[in-house]
């Protein structure tokens, strides 16, 4: 690799650290959490240094739904894209005291150049997993909310009078059709 860039993602910000083949500390930048600034700062990156797809790796640790919007835009611009477990990351560095942004987007990127032998690389195949997985747990939520309102509902009704719990019911059929099937 000719490059190796080191992310650190957070739900308003990204923290870019950029190492080149010797592992040379290049540039570090802070951009917002958008689609149009990466693509910004890699436009500008490929001008000033050189960095071009298939011959850099990107590194961002999984840190759940915040590193989604990042992985479609790397790997849909066919980037080489490592997310690597913070654990690992962590391990690697051994006790360092100094914690923000900017420190670990290096961190990330050093480690990137260090261990890159064991990077499995992220794909679209991947992605359409963790869509998968998002659609499910969507629906597994939605499932386990029904339920605790069907209780609800059952515990509120056991202490009214019979004329309002039958309008009540009526109103609930009505407004709610999914609680009458089965999951």
């Amino acid at each position: 690799m000719e490059h190796w860039i080191g992310i650190d993602v957070s739900s308003a910000t990204l923290d870019f650290a950029l190492l080149d083949g010797k592992g040379t500390h290049l540039e570090s930048v802070q951009i917002e959490n958008d689609r149009k600034a990466v693509m910004k700062l890699m436009g500008q990156w490929s001008k000033r240094h050189g960095v071009e797809v298939g011959k850099s790796l990107i590194c961002l640790e999984a840190t759940g739904h915040y590193t989604l919007m990042m992985l479609n835009l790397i790997v849909g611009q066919q980037w080489h894209a490592w997310l690597a477990h913070p654990n690992d990351i962590q391990q690697s560095m051994g006790i360092k005291r100094v914690k923000n942004d900017k420190v670990d987007a290096l961190r990330i990127a050093q480690y990137a150049r260090t261990f890159h032998e064991k990077a499995r690389l992220f794909t679209a195949q991947n992605l359409k997993l963790d869509r998968l997985k998002h659609l499910i747990t969507r629906r597994n939520h939605l499932v386990r909310s029904r339920a605790r309102h069907r209780t609800h509902i059952t515990d509120l009704n056991r202490y009214m009078d019979r004329q309002l719990r039958t309008e009540f019911d009526r109103i609930d059929k009505r407004r709610i059709p999914s609680s009458r099937t089965n999951s």
